[in-house]
């Protein structure tokens, strides 16, 4: 049955929306009673135009389906009222994701939430993308990673208050023990006792998660790993039915026992003192512990920044000093090519053309393997008799480079030719000396090379 009676308090500062049933309307139990997507998001928006400040929304829900969900999610975070989500009992499935988006997110120390993954459709890749949806929705307002919440889903889990506050899930846990008990203080005894367990709260509610020992939890017949939210909500129950205890007995034995009550009172309010002085000395201390540890954290990252900056400018220092050496290296290069280009020409009686010339040393210049490569083909060339007239020799040649990712040669392969002398006979006289002098200096070897 689809339910429109989920909305409490509508003419008050404080308004409440009930999510008390299924979310979503479920085909296969058309008699199971739900709260639609649609009028959720219908009331919550009338409630904030209506310029409320405050609106609550009180969760106590086996889940549904998901596009509903989606839809109060969404709703809760655009409104421009505060909207605060109260987990009342069990919160499940997507109830749990709807829990996610108050605001100020208050979990009864009972309750419990739960998490798991979609199911109940065909499991591709729309179940994985509806998956992913919810991951995003609960991490992106507690503090657990995406993976975290995938991990928590894929196990089915189940979390209390505890667990929920220490995920920030929860921004707040409420005690049974402070709801629904009757303040029937007066007297002077009375209000002293108020004063004190006044004072008692505010530092069990300032200090709560640091401030209990083990001998405390022994002392009010607990065990000693009892959590901190347990030993101040005992503490703080004892305090309240001593108080109650005091009254009734006043009510029943009369003015005279009521003196003596009141007496008794003060007493305990007293013996109380000691306890609550320690208890400030050890918040004191865990403050001004907290104060160093943080003023230690900020020295040590301003260190590491330092470090960071020094390490930064020497690498751009090594990355410099390598380019300028390796620049050094080439133009050594080309300058002795150069030389030996000059020299062979001169022994051999042969002249180059200015494109060879110019191609032998930019290839020379790239790596001392190129430049012992080239060396050795210019070594190669036959020289020509003294006597006769000085040949221009023309050379045809291509080199082929492989190199790896960051443009490093790996081998290469040069072939070259010569081209325009005087006959047949010549070229290929010109073409065994070559080859000849190639095989003698091993030029070639192993496929890297060939002339």
């Amino acid at each position: 049955m689809r339910r429109t009676d989920f909305i409490h308090y509508a003419d008050t500062d404080k308004p409440v929306l009930l999510i008390n049933h299924d979310i979503g309307f479920d085909p296969a139990c058309p008699e199971v009673d739900y709260i639609d997507g649609d009028d959720f998001v219908d009331a919550l928006l009338r409630l904030d135009n209506a310029g409320k400040k405050v609106i609550e929304v009180w969760i106590c829900s086996n889940g549904g389906y998901v596009s509903d969900g989606q839809k109060m999610y969404m709703a809760i975070l655009a409104s421009k009222a505060k909207v605060n989500t109260v987990c009342t009992g069990v919160a499940a499935s997507i109830a749990a994701v709807i829990f996610c988006a108050g605001r100020e997110r208050t979990i009864l120390d009972y309750a419990k939430l739960m998490f798991h993954n979609p199911h109940g459709g065909k499991q591709d890749k729309g179940m994985d993308a509806i998956r992913d949806s919810i991951i995003k929705m609960i991490s992106g307002r507690c503090g657990l990673s995406e993976a975290k919440v995938a991990s928590m889903m894929d196990k089915t889990t189940w979390m209390d208050a505890e667990e929920a506050k220490t995920y920030m899930i929860a921004t707040k846990i409420d005690n049974v023990a402070d709801k629904n008990i009757k303040n029937a203080l007066n007297g002077e005894g009375d209000e002293m006792m108020k004063a004190q367990l006044e004072f008692t709260n505010k530092l069990l509610i300032k200090n709560k998660n640091t401030m209990f020992t083990k001998e405390d939890a022994k002392a009010l017949g607990l065990p000693e790993d009892a959590s901190q939210e347990l030993i101040g909500s005992v503490m703080r129950a004892t305090s309240l039915n001593a108080i109650k205890n005091k009254k009734e007995k006043n009510d029943d034995d009369g003015d005279d026992d009521g003196m003596e009550d009141k007496k008794n009172a003060k007493d305990e309010a007293g013996s109380l003192k000691p306890v609550i002085k320690e208890m400030t000395k050890k918040h004191d201390k865990l403050r001004a512990d907290h104060e160093a540890l943080k003023g230690d954290h900020e020295e040590l990252q301003g260190k590491f920044e330092d470090l960071c900056d020094k390490f930064s400018t020497m690498q751009d220092k090594f990355k410099n000093m390598n380019e300028e050496k390796d620049h050094k290296e080439m133009e050594v290069r080309k300058n002795s090519m150069s030389i030996h280009i000059k020299n062979a020409m001169e022994e051999k009686n042969i002249v180059f053309k200015a494109e060879d010339v110019k191609n032998f040393v930019d290839s020379a210049a790239k790596s001392q393997e190129m430049f012992e490569n080239t060396k050795s083909i210019i070594d190669a060339i036959p020289a020509v008799a003294k006597e006769s007239e000085t040949k221009f020799v023309s050379l045809e040649q291509t080199l082929i480079e492989n190199k790896d990712k960051e443009g490093n040669v790996i081998s290469s392969k040069v072939v070259i030719t010569p081209k325009n002398s005087s006959t047949k006979e010549e070229i290929d006289a010109v073409t065994k000396l070559v080859q000849q002098r190639a095989a003698k200096s091993n030029f070639g070897k192993k496929g890297e090379n060939k002339v």
